[in-house]
């Protein structure tokens, strides 16, 4: 069947971009991990049993990883806390690929051809679901999907489908096997239940250590000196580099721009023509997602349009019309409209197809720019770092105290491979090849190397000193605390305890919300469901505070609305029950494989 649909199509389509293909990504195969090298000996980050984990690999994980956050937090700056996360993600997964990998194969798992059509035919995931094409009224149209999947232009789609599926579904299967007889007591189920539906509203006031005057506390200089040497780890500096970075952006020449505007014409004089704008745009569109489905984007509404340009071209075309070639930043659009009607809103909404040309530079033009770095590198070999960017008129930023742990460039972000320059150059370096990332080529050359040191205690003296001074400000806070929890128990309103305090009353929440004001998954959160109601009680620690509290009510979730939604609730806790068993098995089963950790040596 799967070869049967394979040979009905000869067009890509659609391409699906999901995480979790990091499995077939990395390539498991002959060498589990993937890339032998002839000097893997010299590059190897780590092992698992008998299997290796070169540098290359590992790099290519913590790109993937990087890109991954990256599109997921795309208002977000990263940080080299962030980064931290992302390598250390990216170790995990090369880790759990390979486990998971060897389990499938003790538990003799297989999908077959049959299975994985099946899946296509039947079970798309829910970014093709979304997909506007296979959509009626904003929900997924099966019948349309089926049309698609018997059409021609549907072969490529199958086989990123086949790909995904292939190396998703032994995943499924496996832990399918292993907790699928997991059972969920009416007991269990009750409890969940309520643990998210049971609700509180209280009155409380909130006692922060800075009601606690400045004066009413002293530290000692010798209890500051002391803390310093007993922790002065806490204040080393590592070892940095001050650097400059040569950026020489991938930007098209003016021939480059010139070809852009001939090509998008030449495009438009064969639609004037004629010719059929789909198999134009499948053919000549540079924006290969919407070239794929024959320019097709979907319905939008005008006002969903963010270029103000293109809303206004495409809304001023009657249906079958296509527009003049227009700009908009570095593309060169021509739009369609295949179709015109109003969604359930009642507002206008039109089918729209494009072509795009990219203001881009040419394969000869990246290539001449990255024969420039190269030529700055050799020059600098030769003449030194100043006249070699003399002679090629480029210009250098320079970047202080560069930490060697940094796997970010500052303004630039990642760039795969740069690190282990940064943690291995020493001053008056050059890297030794011209690192790239979508933007640029770089090129960094090290100034200087600060060797590491403990910041002096007069860097960190007023740190220190205030650190100490809010430790004993909570403890001064806490025998406040405890006259006022003798006079809360024989007054019923807070503002009896202190009438100058300032009593907030929360919305109602559950045990798993965040409270404003007080946080989560904390003491007072936990009281608001045990103590009694309409009577003053605490305190309770907070963070750097302490609370007084009053349940002016609670709400018990109804056990008929649980049953109800029994099969509902069931499911969730079901996944949820999954999930922990499984995070246990894991834990379990990676102390069964030998795993070596090499990374200290390439990665500081």
């Amino acid at each position: 069947m799967l070869e049967k649909m394979r040979k009905q199509a000869k067009f890509f389509i659609y391409f699906i971009a999901i995480a979790f293909i990091l499995t077939i990504v990395l390539n498991w195969g002959m060498n589990v991990l993937g890339l032998k090298s002839k000097n893997a000996g010299s590059n190897i980050v780590g092992k698992i049993n008998k299997e290796k984990i070169t540098y290359q690999q590992l790099q290519k994980a913590i790109q993937k990883a990087y890109a991954d956050y990256k599109n997921q937090n795309q208002d977000k700056e990263i940080t080299d806390k962030d980064m931290e996360k992302i390598r250390e993600q990216a170790w995990n997964d090369l880790i759990n690929n390979y486990i998971m990998y060897d389990q499938i194969k003790d538990y003799n798992i297989e999908v077959s051809d049959n299975e994985i059509a099946q899946f296509i035919k039947f079970a798309p995931p829910a970014e093709v679901k979304n997909e506007p094409s296979f959509q009626t009224d904003g929900k997924f149209d099966y019948q349309k999907y089926a049309a698609f999947i018997k059409s021609p232009q549907s072969s490529n789609f199958i086989r990123q489908m086949e790909y995904l599926y292939r190396a998703t579904l032994p995943n499924d299967k496996l832990i399918y096997r292993l907790f699928s007889t997991i059972n969920i007591t009416d007991f269990e189920l009750q409890k969940f239940y309520h643990l998210k539906n049971d609700k509180a509203k209280i009155e409380f006031i909130s006692y922060k250590t800075n009601i606690i005057p400045d004066n009413k506390v002293s530290i000692d200089s010798n209890a500051v000196k002391q803390y310093y040497n007993e922790n002065k780890e806490k204040y080393k500096e590592p070892e940095a580099l001050n650097i400059s970075v040569v950026f020489i952006k991938k930007e098209p020449t003016k021939e480059d721009l010139k070809n852009a505007v001939v090509k998008i014409n030449k495009i438009y004089q064969r639609l004037q023509k004629g010719e059929n704008f789909a198999e134009l745009a499948k053919n000549l569109s540079e924006d290969k997602r919407s070239a794929s489905n024959g320019g097709k984007i979907g319905y939008l509404e005008k006002n969903t349009i963010k270029m103000e340009q293109y809303a206004k071209t495409a809304f001023s075309l009657k249906k079958g019309e296509f527009s003049a070639p227009f700009k908009v930043q570095n593309r060169w659009y021509i739009v369609k409209v295949n179709d015109v009607r109003k969604n359930k809103k009642g507002n206008e909404e039109r089918e729209i197809s494009q072509i795009i040309v990219f203001e881009k530079p040419s394969n000869a033009t990246l290539d001449s720019l990255r024969n420039l770095a190269l030529d700055l590198i050799k020059n600098t070999h030769r003449k030194g770092f100043k006249k070699a960017l003399e002679m090629h008129n480029l210009t250098a930023k320079n970047f202080n105290k560069i930490k060697r742990t940094s796997f970010l460039l500052p303004e630039y972000g990642y760039i795969a491979d740069l690190p282990k320059f940064l943690q291995t150059c020493e001053k008056g370096q050059i890297t030794n090849k011209v690192y790239e990332n979508n933007e640029g080529y770089y090129v960094i050359y090290v100034n200087d190397v600060i060797p590491s040191y403990v910041k002096p205690l007069e860097k960190v003296y007023n740190l220190i000193e205030n650190n100490l001074k809010q430790d004993k400000k909570m403890e001064l806070l806490k025998i406040k605390m405890d006259s006022l929890a003798k006079l809360a128990k024989n007054v019923k309103n807070l503002q009896d305890i202190d009438k100058n305090a300032k009593i907030q009353t929360s919305n109602l929440f559950s045990r798993v919300d965040f409270v404003p004001g007080i946080g989560k998954a904390n003491e007072v959160i936990a009281a608001a469901f045990v103590v009694d109601t309409n009577k003053i009680s605490g305190p309770f620690k907070g963070d750097n505070s302490y609370y007084f509290i009053k349940v002016i009510q609670r709400e018990i979730a109804s056990d008929a609305d649980l049953i109800k939604n029994k099969e509902k609730e069931q499911n969730e806790l079901t996944m949820y029950m999954r999930n922990i068993v499984y995070q246990k098995w894991y834990e379990y089963i990676r102390k069964q494989y030998d795993i070596k950790d090499f990374r200290s040596k390439f990665f500081y």
